[in-house]
């Protein structure tokens, strides 16, 4: 998928980054998408590595660039699921 648009770079000072170590991107279809570049310090969305094919990225996420930890929070966040019961027949 395409990005939608693009934007300025966000600038984050820290030594376990690398000068360009990942890109967000809001895609056509509204979805967010990170993407590691590569890097030796990795990209990580709840804990699971990032690779240059991108991930989505969704309301609530934890975000890992390298040591920095952030949270993906929109703006105006989707409405929260209703919890789904399932019984198991014995």
């Amino acid at each position: 998928p395409e990005p939608a648009h693009h934007r300025r770079p966000v600038l984050l000072d820290d030594p376990s980054l690398a000068p360009r170590h990942a890109h967000i991107a809001q895609m056509e279809d509204g979805l967010f998408m990170v993407a590691d570049a590569g890097t030796i310090a990795g990209t990580w969305v709840n804990f699971e590595p990032v690779g240059k094919e991108g991930h989505p990225l969704r309301h609530g996420d934890v975000v890992h660039f390298g040591q920095l930890i952030y949270r993906f929070e929109l703006k105006d966040p989707p409405p929260p699921a209703e919890p789904k019961v399932e019984s198991e027949e014995s």
